[in-house]
């Protein structure tokens, strides 16, 4: 497993416990019987976390990345939403986005056969997209202040696309099962 980010920011250390909070919820709430289905589809008798371990790599790839179709449909109706809350954007849409990257990445989490009722993996969901988000948000890198303000200002033209592609790339390396090496 990938260790945890660094919580270089502040940004989202307070709200930490919440985020843990919501990732759990997010987790329990999860239908596994819709998320397993596929893989029944494709000819796999998957009605177990375990079974899913037989499923081929290479399908558990596909259905993650199925997932994104969904949630970038989610991400959209989140941007509108900050859109339409004018300068209190940031107020509405980070928390927004922040609990569809955790929905996101439990759905990912149970796809890849990660038993996502774990306390374990509930709190690396968490803690991966509390440090990702608030790097994305805070420009990590030594952005500016004003650069940080121009990215807040701006929330619903787009960029939580690539904000939330970053970071549920990062929860896909630390959920994705090591492939066999040749």
């Amino acid at each position: 497993m990938i260790q945890q980010p660094a919580m270089r920011h502040r940004i989202f250390t307070d709200s930490r416990p919440l985020l843990e909070r919501a990732a759990r919820f997010m987790a329990m709430r999860a239908d596994t019987a819709r998320v397993w289905s596929f893989y029944r589809a494709q000819g796999y008798a998957v009605h177990t976390l375990e079974d899913v371990a037989a499923v081929p790599y290479a399908v558990r790839e596909h259905k993650v990345s199925l997932l994104r179709a969904h949630y970038r449909a989610c991400i959209i109706g989140e941007m509108a939403t900050g859109q339409l809350a004018g300068p209190l954007s940031p107020a509405v849409g980070v928390p927004l986005l922040a609990l569809i990257l955790l929905d996101w990445g439990a759905q990912m989490g149970w796809a890849y056969g990660v038993d996502m009722h774990q306390g374990k993996a509930q709190t690396l969901l968490a803690a991966i997209v509390s440090g990702d988000l608030a790097a994305e948000i805070t420009g990590a890198g030594g952005k500016s202040p004003a650069q940080m303000a121009l990215r807040l200002l701006l929330m619903g033209w787009g960029q939580e696309l690539w904000w939330a592609d970053r970071v549920m790339a990062h929860v896909r390396r630390a959920f994705r099962p090591a492939p066999l090496s040749l």
